[in-house]
């Protein structure tokens, strides 16, 4: 009985480790995967009800990227102007502390991370003011460097997911007010190499309460987020020293239930 676990425990953490690679532009994969158990983590049963794996990382790639599905709107805030907000609102939420005594590199629920935008207020067609809120940050870094990788690829992900978006057919993006508007997921949570034994990570969420109109396509959506975490492999490859005689290895997934991921 042992012995059958233990191929049965081979086989699928050799298929996760074969979905790990980057996938080409063209070919989204339609995964339902168990991840290799985490040795970083204090996880001892991979089957425990209610585990999530997008809080830890697993060291079969560099970087995880974990994209929720619901929808939320961030409205006219779009692309490289999205990016920036993000970037900006999480700079001042979640400074470079890494030097600091106290707090040595972490972010916990910082307040007030928000930025105005247009949503659809009275539909089917009255568009109006409304407020897209980052909320539930977490974040722990070993140095500046990682710490700006980390908000890097949470921006970046936003992003993508609102780049070349058609606001006709199916799309995350729409036309509203004729402008251009966006969904993006609920959730991004990005986990990177531990140093010393400290997770490097960061956790966020987006909520907008006028985010009931049009669609949010996550699975169609990650060759976009994957190009923009390749953009940061050779910065990543040279910030953790046990990637720095290895190739960049990136693994983007939105979250479906536990271990179930696309």
């Amino acid at each position: 009985m042992k012995i059958a676990k233990f191929f049965l425990g081979l086989a699928t953490g050799l298929r996760a480790l074969a979905v790990a690679a980057p996938t080409p532009d063209e070919v989204v994969p339609s995964l339902d995967t168990t991840l290799p158990l985490n040795k970083n983590s204090d996880l001892v049963d991979t089957n425990v009800t209610g585990y999530d794996p997008s809080y830890d990382y697993f060291d079969y790639s560099t970087a995880q990227v974990w994209i929720g599905r619901t929808r939320k709107t961030v409205g006219w805030v779009i692309e490289g102007e999205l990016y920036r907000t993000v970037w900006g609102l999480l700079n001042h939420g979640c400074p470079d502390n890494s030097g600091d005594v106290r707090y040595r590199g972490f972010c916990h629920a910082p307040p007030g991370l928000s930025f105005p935008t247009k949503c659809l207020v009275n539909p089917p067609f009255g568009h109006g003011d409304c407020v897209t809120t980052i909320w539930d940050v977490y974040g722990q870094w070993h140095n500046g460097e990682i710490r700006n990788l980390l908000i890097g690829a949470v921006a970046g992900t936003l992003e993508a997911l609102t780049t070349n978006q058609p606001i006709i057919g199916r799309s995350n993006c729409f036309s509203l007010g004729n402008r251009k508007a966006c969904n993006v997921g609920d959730i991004v949570r990005v986990n990177l190499p531990p140093i010393d034994g400290k997770k490097n990570f960061m956790h966020i969420r987006i909520d907008n309460r006028h985010s009931q109109y049009s669609d949010f396509h996550c699975c169609e959506s990650r060759p976009n987020v994957d190009r923009a975490i390749d953009g940061l492999g050779s910065q990543l490859t040279t910030a953790f020293p046990q990637w720095w005689n290895r190739k960049f290895v990136r693994d983007t997934r939105c979250i479906i239930d536990g271990w179930k991921s696309c």
